[in-house]
Protein backbone atom coordinates (compact mmCIF):
# COMPACT_ATOMS: atom_id res chain seq x y z
CA UNK A 1 0.00 0.00 0.00
CA UNK A 2 2.91 2.55 0.93
CA UNK A 3 4.40 1.31 -2.51
CA UNK A 4 1.38 2.67 -4.51
CA UNK A 5 0.63 5.61 -2.41
CA UNK A 6 4.22 6.81 -3.72
CA UNK A 7 4.18 5.45 -6.82
CA UNK A 8 1.18 7.82 -7.21
CA UNK A 9 2.50 11.06 -5.95
CA UNK A 10 5.58 10.57 -7.91
CA UNK A 11 3.35 10.37 -10.95
CA UNK A 12 1.59 13.68 -10.04
CA UNK A 13 5.19 15.51 -9.64
CA UNK A 14 6.13 14.28 -12.56
CA UNK A 15 2.84 15.48 -14.15
CA UNK A 16 3.02 18.69 -12.52
CA UNK A 17 7.26 19.04 -13.64
CA UNK A 18 5.37 18.35 -17.11
CA UNK A 19 3.45 20.91 -17.04
CA UNK A 20 5.52 23.66 -15.25
CA UNK A 21 5.87 25.92 -18.05
CA UNK A 22 2.50 26.35 -18.49
CA UNK A 23 2.08 27.69 -14.64
CA UNK A 24 3.37 31.44 -14.25
CA UNK A 25 5.06 32.61 -11.53
CA UNK A 26 2.85 33.03 -9.24
CA UNK A 27 0.80 29.73 -9.76
CA UNK A 28 4.81 28.09 -8.88
CA UNK A 29 5.07 29.98 -5.77
CA UNK A 30 1.72 28.44 -4.44
CA UNK A 31 2.61 25.00 -5.52
CA UNK A 32 6.01 25.57 -3.08
CA UNK A 33 3.54 26.22 -0.59
CA UNK A 34 1.06 23.98 -1.00
CA UNK A 35 4.12 21.26 -1.01
CA UNK A 36 5.03 22.06 2.64
CA UNK A 37 1.08 21.96 3.24
CA UNK A 38 0.98 18.28 2.57
CA UNK A 39 4.29 17.67 4.52
CA UNK A 40 1.92 19.56 7.23
CA UNK A 41 -0.66 17.01 6.61
CA UNK A 42 1.86 13.81 7.02
CA UNK A 43 3.01 14.75 9.95
CA UNK A 44 -0.40 15.83 11.61
CA UNK A 45 -1.97 12.26 10.32
CA UNK A 46 1.26 10.56 12.02
CA UNK A 47 0.20 11.70 14.67
CA UNK A 48 -3.43 12.13 15.23
CA UNK A 49 -4.54 8.98 13.73
CA UNK A 50 -2.73 6.90 16.77
CA UNK A 51 -5.98 7.55 17.97
CA UNK A 52 -7.41 4.81 16.17
CA UNK A 53 -4.75 2.45 16.37
CA UNK A 54 -2.27 2.25 19.25
CA UNK A 55 -3.63 4.33 21.48
CA UNK A 56 -7.08 2.63 21.31
CA UNK A 57 -5.20 -0.49 22.23
CA UNK A 58 -3.43 1.33 24.70
CA UNK A 59 -6.40 2.98 26.66
CA UNK A 60 -7.39 -1.05 26.06
CA UNK A 61 -4.78 -2.11 28.27
CA UNK A 62 -3.30 0.68 30.01
CA UNK A 63 -5.89 3.26 31.32
CA UNK A 64 -7.81 2.43 34.15
CA UNK A 65 -11.97 3.16 32.56
CA UNK A 66 -13.88 2.20 35.85
CA UNK A 67 -16.33 5.05 37.10
CA UNK A 68 -18.64 4.52 39.43
CA UNK A 69 -17.87 0.94 39.57
CA UNK A 70 -18.57 0.06 36.13
CA UNK A 71 -15.83 -0.44 33.34
CA UNK A 72 -16.27 2.11 30.35
CA UNK A 73 -16.04 0.11 27.09
CA UNK A 74 -13.11 0.90 25.18
CA UNK A 75 -14.79 2.12 21.57
CA UNK A 76 -16.43 4.45 23.90
CA UNK A 77 -13.34 7.10 23.62
CA UNK A 78 -13.14 6.96 20.07
CA UNK A 79 -16.70 9.05 20.61
CA UNK A 80 -14.62 11.57 22.78
CA UNK A 81 -13.03 13.33 19.79
CA UNK A 82 -16.29 13.67 18.00
CA UNK A 83 -17.74 15.02 21.41
CA UNK A 84 -14.94 17.97 21.22
CA UNK A 85 -15.46 19.10 18.42
CA UNK A 86 -19.46 19.90 18.75
CA UNK A 87 -18.34 21.52 21.49
CA UNK A 88 -15.20 23.09 20.55
CA UNK A 89 -15.50 23.80 16.62
CA UNK A 90 -17.19 27.49 17.14
CA UNK A 91 -15.09 28.89 20.18
CA UNK A 92 -12.25 27.60 17.64
CA UNK A 93 -13.25 29.28 15.14
CA UNK A 94 -14.13 32.56 16.97
CA UNK A 95 -10.56 32.17 18.49
CA UNK A 96 -9.14 32.64 14.88
CA UNK A 97 -11.87 35.67 14.09
CA UNK A 98 -10.96 37.20 16.82
CA UNK A 99 -7.45 37.62 16.34
CA UNK A 100 -7.75 38.30 12.43
CA UNK A 101 -9.95 41.10 13.83
CA UNK A 102 -7.70 42.56 15.78
CA UNK A 103 -5.13 42.01 13.05
CA UNK A 104 -3.35 39.47 14.60
CA UNK A 105 -1.48 36.68 12.87
CA UNK A 106 -4.39 34.09 12.02
CA UNK A 107 -3.12 33.23 8.18
CA UNK A 108 -3.93 29.32 7.65
CA UNK A 109 -0.10 28.12 7.60
CA UNK A 110 -0.07 29.44 11.18
CA UNK A 111 -3.28 28.13 12.16
CA UNK A 112 -1.77 25.00 11.21
CA UNK A 113 1.62 25.59 12.57
CA UNK A 114 -0.54 26.28 15.85
CA UNK A 115 -2.53 23.05 15.29
CA UNK A 116 0.99 21.08 15.19
CA UNK A 117 2.07 22.68 18.44
CA UNK A 118 -1.44 21.77 19.88
CA UNK A 119 -0.98 18.03 19.01
CA UNK A 120 2.44 17.42 19.92
CA UNK A 121 1.41 18.83 23.77
CA UNK A 122 -1.05 16.18 23.52
CA UNK A 123 1.31 13.72 23.61
CA UNK A 124 2.89 15.02 26.95
CA UNK A 125 -0.19 13.70 28.33
CA UNK A 126 0.74 10.66 27.04
CA UNK A 127 4.09 10.84 28.69
CA UNK A 128 2.46 11.83 32.27
CA UNK A 129 0.20 8.47 30.96
CA UNK A 130 3.11 6.09 30.59
CA UNK A 131 4.62 7.71 33.50
CA UNK A 132 1.70 6.72 35.94
CA UNK A 133 1.67 3.14 34.52
CA UNK A 134 4.98 2.45 35.77
CA UNK A 135 4.89 3.29 39.21
CA UNK A 136 3.35 0.44 40.19
CA UNK A 137 3.39 -3.05 39.03
CA UNK A 138 0.28 -3.89 36.43
CA UNK A 139 -0.08 0.05 37.17
CA UNK A 140 -2.99 1.72 34.95
CA UNK A 141 -3.43 5.30 33.79
CA UNK A 142 -5.49 7.68 34.91
CA UNK A 143 -8.24 8.31 32.17
CA UNK A 144 -8.25 11.75 32.50
CA UNK A 145 -4.30 11.53 30.50
CA UNK A 146 -6.10 10.36 27.91
CA UNK A 147 -9.21 12.39 27.84
CA UNK A 148 -6.74 15.33 27.77
CA UNK A 149 -4.84 13.85 24.63
CA UNK A 150 -7.99 14.05 23.10
CA UNK A 151 -9.03 17.46 23.97
CA UNK A 152 -5.73 18.72 22.81
CA UNK A 153 -5.72 16.37 19.50
CA UNK A 154 -9.38 17.66 18.55
CA UNK A 155 -8.08 21.14 18.75
CA UNK A 156 -5.22 20.61 16.61
CA UNK A 157 -7.38 18.98 14.34
CA UNK A 158 -9.99 22.03 14.29
CA UNK A 159 -6.49 24.40 13.00
CA UNK A 160 -5.22 21.76 10.76
CA UNK A 161 -7.85 19.54 8.69
CA UNK A 162 -10.30 22.18 7.71
CA UNK A 163 -8.07 24.77 7.26
CA UNK A 164 -5.52 22.70 4.76
CA UNK A 165 -8.85 21.86 3.03
CA UNK A 166 -10.03 25.20 2.29
CA UNK A 167 -6.52 26.97 2.09
CA UNK A 168 -5.73 23.84 -1.24
CA UNK A 169 -8.49 25.05 -3.26
CA UNK A 170 -7.05 29.08 -3.02
CA UNK A 171 -3.36 28.15 -3.71
CA UNK A 172 -4.03 25.61 -6.62
CA UNK A 173 -4.19 26.58 -10.00
CA UNK A 174 -7.68 26.34 -11.24
CA UNK A 175 -7.30 24.40 -14.18
CA UNK A 176 -5.84 21.90 -11.70
CA UNK A 177 -8.20 22.43 -8.50
CA UNK A 178 -9.38 19.21 -8.68
CA UNK A 179 -6.26 17.22 -9.22
CA UNK A 180 -4.75 18.49 -6.46
CA UNK A 181 -7.64 18.29 -4.06
CA UNK A 182 -6.91 14.22 -4.98
CA UNK A 183 -3.01 14.57 -4.12
CA UNK A 184 -4.32 15.81 -0.85
CA UNK A 185 -6.52 12.69 -0.17
CA UNK A 186 -3.22 10.66 -1.33
CA UNK A 187 -1.11 12.27 1.07
CA UNK A 188 -3.95 11.87 3.74
CA UNK A 189 -3.65 7.54 3.31
CA UNK A 190 0.38 8.98 3.39
CA UNK A 191 0.02 10.51 6.71
CA UNK A 192 -1.55 7.34 7.95
CA UNK A 193 0.60 4.86 6.63
CA UNK A 194 3.12 7.03 8.62
CA UNK A 195 0.90 6.76 11.84
CA UNK A 196 0.80 2.90 11.61
CA UNK A 197 4.57 2.32 11.11
CA UNK A 198 5.08 4.32 14.02
CA UNK A 199 2.03 3.05 16.36
CA UNK A 200 3.58 -0.54 15.29
CA UNK A 201 7.30 0.70 17.08
CA UNK A 202 4.99 1.04 20.47
CA UNK A 203 4.23 -2.88 20.84
CA UNK A 204 7.31 -5.28 21.25
CA UNK A 205 6.13 -8.68 19.68
CA UNK A 206 4.53 -11.38 22.03
CA UNK A 207 7.04 -14.00 23.24
CA UNK A 208 5.15 -17.50 22.30
CA UNK A 209 5.38 -20.09 24.90
CA UNK A 210 3.56 -23.48 25.46
CA UNK A 211 2.29 -25.16 28.69
CA UNK A 212 3.62 -27.84 29.63
CA UNK A 213 0.67 -30.38 30.37
CA UNK A 214 2.88 -32.87 31.74
CA UNK A 215 3.95 -31.04 34.76
CA UNK A 216 1.20 -29.29 35.21
CA UNK A 217 -0.11 -31.78 38.52
CA UNK A 218 3.00 -30.43 40.22
CA UNK A 219 1.30 -26.45 39.83
CA UNK A 220 -1.69 -24.81 41.53
CA UNK A 221 -2.84 -24.47 37.92
CA UNK A 222 -4.17 -27.39 37.79
CA UNK A 223 -7.17 -25.87 39.68
CA UNK A 224 -7.61 -23.66 37.42
CA UNK A 225 -11.73 -23.70 36.06
CA UNK A 226 -10.13 -22.11 32.69
CA UNK A 227 -8.42 -25.18 32.21
CA UNK A 228 -10.95 -27.30 32.78
CA UNK A 229 -13.59 -25.75 30.58
CA UNK A 230 -10.90 -25.08 28.10
CA UNK A 231 -10.69 -20.81 28.20
CA UNK A 232 -8.45 -18.47 27.68
CA UNK A 233 -7.03 -16.97 30.74
CA UNK A 234 -4.30 -14.76 31.92
CA UNK A 235 -1.84 -14.91 34.45
CA UNK A 236 -0.08 -11.90 35.99
CA UNK A 237 3.56 -12.94 36.83
CA UNK A 238 6.75 -11.22 37.62
CA UNK A 239 10.42 -12.19 35.57
CA UNK A 240 14.01 -11.89 36.43
CA UNK A 241 17.29 -13.62 35.81
CA UNK A 242 18.97 -15.44 38.43
CA UNK A 243 22.01 -17.97 37.84
CA UNK A 244 21.53 -17.37 34.03
CA UNK A 245 18.42 -18.74 34.27
CA UNK A 246 14.96 -16.84 33.77
CA UNK A 247 12.51 -17.43 36.50
CA UNK A 248 8.86 -16.40 36.34
CA UNK A 249 6.75 -16.61 39.25
CA UNK A 250 3.11 -15.83 39.89
CA UNK A 251 2.44 -12.41 41.25
CA UNK A 252 0.29 -12.49 43.86
CA UNK A 253 1.86 -16.61 45.31
CA UNK A 254 5.52 -16.14 44.17
CA UNK A 255 4.79 -20.19 42.67
CA UNK A 256 7.85 -20.53 40.37
CA UNK A 257 5.97 -21.88 37.00
CA UNK A 258 9.03 -21.68 34.76
CA UNK A 259 9.06 -25.39 34.84
CA UNK A 260 5.84 -25.70 33.09
CA UNK A 261 6.70 -23.47 30.33
CA UNK A 262 8.33 -23.84 27.15
CA UNK A 263 10.46 -21.62 25.58
CA UNK A 264 12.00 -21.98 22.45
CA UNK A 265 15.87 -20.86 22.07
CA UNK A 266 14.96 -17.70 20.08
CA UNK A 267 12.68 -16.60 22.26
CA UNK A 268 14.37 -17.26 25.09
CA UNK A 269 17.36 -15.76 24.07
CA UNK A 270 15.78 -12.45 23.26
CA UNK A 271 13.99 -12.59 27.04
CA UNK A 272 17.55 -12.81 28.60
CA UNK A 273 18.68 -9.98 26.29
CA UNK A 274 16.10 -7.83 27.50
CA UNK A 275 16.65 -9.12 30.80
CA UNK A 276 20.39 -8.46 30.73
CA UNK A 277 20.40 -5.08 29.02
CA UNK A 278 18.51 -3.98 31.93
CA UNK A 279 19.51 -5.26 34.58
CA UNK A 280 16.86 -7.35 35.79
CA UNK A 281 17.08 -9.44 38.89
CA UNK A 282 15.91 -10.87 42.08
CA UNK A 283 16.28 -7.74 43.86
CA UNK A 284 15.00 -6.04 40.44
CA UNK A 285 12.40 -7.78 39.03
CA UNK A 286 9.92 -6.88 35.89
CA UNK A 287 6.38 -7.65 35.50
CA UNK A 288 4.98 -10.39 32.75
CA UNK A 289 1.64 -10.86 31.95
CA UNK A 290 0.60 -14.52 30.35
CA UNK A 291 -1.96 -14.86 27.98
CA UNK A 292 -3.37 -18.52 28.17
CA UNK A 293 -5.33 -20.25 24.95
CA UNK A 294 -6.15 -23.64 23.46
CA UNK A 295 -4.78 -24.40 20.12
CA UNK A 296 -8.04 -23.51 17.88
CA UNK A 297 -6.92 -26.33 15.42
CA UNK A 298 -6.29 -28.95 18.26
CA UNK A 299 -9.60 -27.48 20.16
CA UNK A 300 -12.08 -27.91 17.03
CA UNK A 301 -10.30 -31.59 16.27
CA UNK A 302 -11.96 -34.78 17.62
CA UNK A 303 -8.53 -35.57 19.71
CA UNK A 304 -9.59 -32.99 21.81
CA UNK A 305 -11.66 -33.44 25.25
CA UNK A 306 -12.86 -30.99 27.37
CA UNK A 307 -10.36 -30.07 29.95
CA UNK A 308 -7.42 -32.72 28.76
CA UNK A 309 -5.00 -29.63 29.03
CA UNK A 310 -3.53 -30.62 26.01
CA UNK A 311 -1.70 -27.56 23.84
CA UNK A 312 -2.58 -24.75 25.40
CA UNK A 313 -0.12 -21.99 24.08
CA UNK A 314 0.52 -18.26 25.70
CA UNK A 315 1.89 -14.94 24.72
CA UNK A 316 3.92 -13.55 27.22
CA UNK A 317 4.53 -10.12 27.08
CA UNK A 318 7.15 -8.16 29.67
CA UNK A 319 4.97 -5.03 30.94
CA UNK A 320 8.43 -3.09 31.15
CA UNK A 321 9.27 -3.80 27.53
CA UNK A 322 6.19 -2.81 26.55
CA UNK A 323 6.18 0.39 28.90
CA UNK A 324 9.80 1.52 27.22
CA UNK A 325 8.64 0.84 23.65
CA UNK A 326 5.42 3.46 24.48
CA UNK A 327 7.42 6.10 26.22
CA UNK A 328 9.83 6.33 23.25
CA UNK A 329 7.23 6.52 20.41
CA UNK A 330 5.30 9.03 22.31
CA UNK A 331 8.77 11.24 22.66
CA UNK A 332 9.67 10.80 19.15
CA UNK A 333 5.88 12.19 18.37
CA UNK A 334 6.41 14.70 20.19
CA UNK A 335 9.71 15.99 19.02
CA UNK A 336 8.72 15.40 15.61
CA UNK A 337 5.60 17.78 15.39
CA UNK A 338 6.87 20.29 17.78
CA UNK A 339 10.18 20.68 15.81
CA UNK A 340 8.50 20.05 12.52
CA UNK A 341 6.28 22.98 13.61
CA UNK A 342 8.61 25.66 14.75
CA UNK A 343 10.45 25.08 11.25
CA UNK A 344 7.76 25.89 9.27
CA UNK A 345 7.22 28.70 11.98
CA UNK A 346 10.48 30.36 11.24
CA UNK A 347 9.45 30.59 7.96
CA UNK A 348 6.30 31.69 8.18
CA UNK A 349 6.90 35.12 6.58
CA UNK A 350 8.25 34.16 3.19
CA UNK A 351 5.41 31.01 3.02
CA UNK A 352 3.23 34.00 3.20
CA UNK A 353 4.72 35.98 0.80
CA UNK A 354 5.11 32.96 -1.67
CA UNK A 355 1.14 32.68 -1.43
CA UNK A 356 0.47 36.16 -3.20
CA UNK A 357 -2.43 37.42 -1.10
CA UNK A 358 -4.48 34.23 -1.89
CA UNK A 359 -6.16 34.22 1.21
CA UNK A 360 -7.00 38.13 1.02
CA UNK A 361 -8.78 37.38 -2.24
CA UNK A 362 -12.79 36.27 -2.59
CA UNK A 363 -13.63 36.38 -6.16
CA UNK A 364 -12.21 34.54 -8.67
CA UNK A 365 -12.58 38.22 -11.21
CA UNK A 366 -10.48 39.89 -8.41
CA UNK A 367 -7.96 36.70 -8.47
CA UNK A 368 -7.68 37.26 -12.46
CA UNK A 369 -7.24 40.82 -11.47
CA UNK A 370 -4.72 40.45 -8.79
CA UNK A 371 -2.47 37.68 -10.50
CA UNK A 372 -2.77 40.17 -13.93
CA UNK A 373 -1.53 43.09 -11.76
CA UNK A 374 1.09 40.99 -10.43
CA UNK A 375 2.74 39.88 -13.48
CA UNK A 376 2.86 43.16 -15.11
CA UNK A 377 4.89 44.31 -11.96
Amino acid sequence: LLGLLILILVLFVAYFITVHGKLNMIERNRLKVLFIVFLIIIVYNGGFEQTGGFLNIYTDKKVDRFLFNWEIPTAYFQGINAFFIMILAVGVSAFWINRRMKNKESSSIFKMIFGLIILSIGFLFMIGANYETSLNPFGKASMFWIIGFYFLATIGELCVQPVALSFITRLAPKQYASIMMGVFFAITGLGNKFAATIGQKAHSEYILVQLDESRLQESSLILNNALENDEAFELKSTIYLINDSISIQLFNTNEDISKFLKIDDQNLNLIKDFLVKNNVNEQNKNHASLYFYKSKDYKNSENNKLGDRKNYKAELEIHEMEEKHQFDVFIFLFVLIILFGIVILLFLNKLRKLTHGAEEIKEPKEIEDRMHGELLE
